[in-house]
C-alpha cells in the first residue's frame, strides 16, 4: 500500500513539473506577443489612429475554413475604423502576424494567398488574452465575438 502512495505521489509531482516546464514558456511568450499586439491597437493612439495587430490577429482567428481572409499584398489597406479614417498597410500588419507564428500564408485552390491562423496553446492563448482586453478595456459588444465564432464554426 506505501508503495501505491509513494508512486501516486511521485507520478503526480512529475506531472506537474512536466506542465510547468512545458506550459511556463509559452504562457509567457503569449503575454508578452499580447501585449506587443494591444500595444498599438485602436484607441491607444487616440481615435481610432492605432495599427490594428490584435484586431486582425481576432479576424483572422475567426475566420471560417471555407472563407478565410485575404494575406496582405502590397498597396492594400486594413480599413478598419474606430472614430477616425485609419488605414494601415494590410501586408505589413500580416507579415508581422507570421513573423511573430501567428498566421501562416495558405494558396488557395482559387488561385489567392489566404491568411489562416496557426492554433497552437500559445497562439489560443494570445486570443483569448486580446479578446478579454477587447471587450474589458476597450469596451467592445461580446456578442460581437461570439458571432464571430459561431459563424466560424465552433467555440475557441
Amino acid at each position: 500500500m506505501n508503495i501505491l502512495i509513494w508512486l501516486w505521489q511521485n507520478l503526480l509531482w512529475e506531472v506537474i513539473v512536466l506542465v510547468v516546464i512545458v506550459l511556463l514558456p509559452s504562457i509567457f511568450k503569449a503575454l508578452i506577443i499580447s501585449k506587443w499586439l494591444l500595444k498599438d491597437n485602436r484607441n491607444t493612439r487616440d481615435n481610432g489612429w492605432g495599427t490594428y495587430y490584435a484586431d486582425r490577429f481576432v479576424n483572422i482567428w475567426n475566420a471560417s475554413k471555407e472563407l478565410p481572409l485575404r494575406y496582405g499584398k502590397e498597396g492594400e489597406h486594413y480599413a478598419l475604423t474606430f472614430g477616425g479614417q485609419a488605414r494601415h498597410w494590410l501586408n505589413v500588419m500580416d507579415n508581422k502576424l507570421k513573423e511573430l507564428s501567428l498566421i501562416s500564408p495558405e494558396q488557395t485552390d482559387k488561385g489567392w494567398i489566404a491568411a489562416r491562423p496557426i492554433r497552437t496553446f500559445r497562439n489560443k492563448l494570445i486570443y483569448l488574452i486580446i479578446k478579454d482586453h477587447l471587450i474589458r478595456v476597450i469596451g467592445d459588444n461580446p456578442q460581437y465575438y461570439r458571432d464571430q465564432e459561431t459563424q466560424r464554426g465552433r467555440k475557441s
